[in-house]
């Protein structure tokens, strides 16, 4: 919800939502773009703009990445009486590292994963 309403108020060029660029500080150092929100129950406190950019990146991809099996969850066909799942699978089954999540059938203890 803070995403949308700060993209809400930079449509609408809202003063609750400030935006600096590159400022010189009395000690002569620089201060880089920052950030600061405070609009309809959202607040972001100043904080440097690449930062919060940062963090809602990683938010949104960890939603799609989790979205995407729970989608395929749902439309997933039962073969005949065994139904199968999308479940995420645990570190020590995984073959590869980087597969996250695989398609989970009922057989045997604890089921089987094809990955």
């Amino acid at each position: 919800m803070e995403i949308r309403r700060a993209r809400n108020c930079f449509d609408h060029r809202k003063v609750e939502l400030k935006l600096t660029g590159f400022e010189l500080q009395d000690d002569g150092s620089v201060l880089s773009p920052t950030i600061e929100m405070n609009f309809a129950g959202s607040v972001i406190t100043r904080q440097d703009l690449r930062t919060y950019l940062s963090t809602v990146m990683n938010g949104l991809l960890r939603v799609i990445e989790v979205m995407l099996p729970y989608l395929a969850s749902k439309h997933i066909q039962p073969m005949g009486m065994i139904v199968p799942q999308v479940r995420e699978v645990p570190e020590e089954k995984r073959r590869r590292k980087m597969v996250q999540f695989g398609i989970w059938l009922p057989f045997g203890e604890g089921g089987h994963y094809s990955q």
